[in-house]
């Protein structure tokens, strides 16, 4: 990595976290790596364009992925079948994964075939070795026995809403309540939720909090992330037992 590259740190240890997935004995782990993988991916976008092409991105213009990668076609220039995976990648398998298909199967050449695009991607905006920090992700000895408690948990069967909404903001920060209701759904959460109900519980300031430097709600380390830590511990004792 650039030494000269200062937003990039949370972005190495995301990619180290999809090798760390991908190692791990979990049925479903292409699955939530590919998933994992296109968060940090977008997220890249993001930083890149704001931070070192100094681009302004709209909350509510650049919000839409389409919309994004638009903006960064422009700024980065690699060959056009780059951008047409990457759209493809989105579209057909990305969607799929978090909108409809629980049970879409993401075969190794898939994940593969993703990572590889991503990588070439983060080394022409940062310099970064990504192949490299997810095979170092992949060598983390503890992940022979991951078990990613906290995305197991069902929100369903928590107190009230506002826990189900720290559990979501405490795995995935949201840029706006949109996100929180997707997230949430993504998790299993059936009972009746709305943006206007999830905006009404971030702006209450107790839970949750506005981070400046990417406008992502996150936890407050003093109540929030305490009732985060409350709520999954149970899970991971009873993880932890089997």
């Amino acid at each position: 990595m650039k030494k000269d590259s200062p937003y990039t740190s949370g972005i190495a240890d995301g990619l180290k976290c999809v090798g760390m997935i991908r190692a791990s004995n979990l049925a479903t782990k292409n699955r939530i790596a590919f998933l994992t993988l296109d968060s940090i991916f977008e997220i890249a976008l993001r930083i890149y364009l704001k931070h070192v092409k100094n681009i302004r991105l709209d909350p509510n213009t650049h919000r839409p992925r389409h919309t994004l990668v638009a903006v960064a076609q422009k700024n980065i220039i690699v060959d056009d079948s780059v951008w047409k995976h990457v759209n493809y990648c989105y579209e057909e398998i990305r969607c799929p994964l978090y909108h409809e298909a629980s049970d879409m199967t993401v075969t190794d050449a898939m994940l593969d075939s993703f990572s590889e695009t991503v990588a070439f991607l983060m080394n022409t905006m940062f310099g970064i070795a990504a192949t490299d920090l997810i095979e170092e992700g992949r060598r983390i000895q503890i992940v022979s026995d991951i078990r990613l408690p906290v995305t197991l948990i069902n929100p369903n069967s928590l107190p009230n809403k506002v826990d189900a909404i720290i559990l979501s903001v405490g795995q995935k920060p949201a840029q706006d309540s949109r996100v929180v209701v997707e997230h949430l759904k993504s998790l299993g959460f059936t009972k009746k939720v709305t943006t206007k109900n999830i905006s009404a519980y971030l702006a209450q300031g107790k839970y949750f909090y506005k981070d400046p430097t990417d406008e992502l709600w996150k936890l407050t380390s003093a109540v929030g992330r305490v009732r985060f830590e409350e709520l999954t511990k149970p899970q991971q004792m009873k993880g932890e037992e089997k």
